[in-house]
């Protein structure tokens, strides 16, 4: 990976002649949002005030809640409209130069995304998803390993007599590797949240799951406090997780401070990293500030890391 120094000078040299434009576009972006919120708040007084003092009773929630509703998808569109092009020029002025700089080999599409068929078929999440949303796909090679990554947001709904509500089944980045190695199978590693909690019950409910393959017990004790390993074949599932990837996994997790999800099938590994978008630009925040800069180059180093921390491109791993 490049250095900081590195980072620095390419900064300089080939991001920062394009911030003083975008600064430009942010603060009026940023004047109008204020705006916004400024009419929302008068308006909402304003309905206050007449209601209280035109004898509306406010125990009538349905029409609470219609403003409420109503103003909310108006400030989300003028917000949208306002910020949109913002966002889509600073992607493709400082995004792609960020990806480019630290592997040339790398593409970056903004619009694109992993597909929700790939999603699936990682058998990491297995609530029915009604709605899939994604962008920023980073694809292409990190040494002699093919990766591809985007941003990703699935959820399922709902319904409670006319009311839909939606919850996230995962929003993070979905990471896809080639494994290079032949595994017939499947195997998911899951964040241990059940024994943690409930201890040796958490183990028998474990057991319970009966939409995942057989619970497989490891010799490794801190590995088996933070993970709780699937698979449909052991013998299979401990020549992939040997001692040396269960410490790679490990010190992943430590390192990224995430919520971490793993699975591997038909050659391939999954990882799904909780987390907020890591390319989404803050209309709050200056961009005439290298620690901005920074703190995106970070968060993309991050996910790409997975190639190393994991030791993916070692010849152990090679197929047949």
């Amino acid at each position: 990976m490049k250095k900081i120094s590195e980072l620095t000078d390419y900064y300089y040299s080939d991001i920062y002649p394009y911030i003083s434009s975008l600064e430009k576009q942010r603060k009026k972006a940023l004047f109008r949002v204020k705006i916004y919120i400024f009419l929302f708040i008068f308006l909402g007084i304003a309905i206050f005030f007449v209601g209280y003092f035109g004898g509306l009773s406010y125990n009538n929630f349905t029409f609470v809640f219609w403003i409420v509703g109503i103003s909310l998808i108006i400030y989300s569109f003028l917000y949208k409209m306002t910020v949109g092009k913002y966002k889509e020029n600073f992607k493709d002025e400082i995004i792609q130069k960020i990806v480019s700089f630290l592997e040339p080999s790398l593409s970056y599409d903004k619009d694109a995304h992993i597909l929700k068929e790939e999603f699936i078929w990682s058998d990491l999440f297995q609530k029915k998803i009604d709605k899939f949303e994604g962008n920023d796909l980073v694809e292409g090679k990190i040494g002699d390993t093919s990766i591809r990554f985007s941003d990703i947001h699935a959820q399922y709904k709902t319904t409670y007599k006319t009311k839909i509500n939606w919850h996230t089944i995962f929003k993070g980045q979905f990471f896809i590797a080639d494994l290079n190695k032949e595994f017939n199978g499947k195997m998911v590693v899951l964040p241990d949240n059940t024994e943690k909690l409930l201890g040796s019950i958490g183990t028998f409910l474990q057991k319970q799951n009966f939409g995942r393959e057989k619970l497989i017990k490891l010799d490794n004790p801190e590995f088996e406090k933070e993970f709780v390993v699937y698979a449909s074949d052991e013998i299979n599932s401990r020549y992939i997780l040997t001692h040396s990837m269960m410490q790679n996994i490990l010190n992943f997790k430590k390192r990224s401070k995430k919520e971490i999800y793993i699975s591997f099938r038909n050659s391939k590994i999954f990882v799904a990293i909780s987390s907020k978008d890591i390319f989404e630009p803050n209309l709050f925040k200056p961009l005439n500030d290298f620690d901005m800069i920074k703190e995106y180059y970070e968060s993309f180093v991050l996910v790409v890391s997975i190639v190393d921390e994991l030791k993916l491109n070692r010849r152990i791993w090679s197929k047949k």
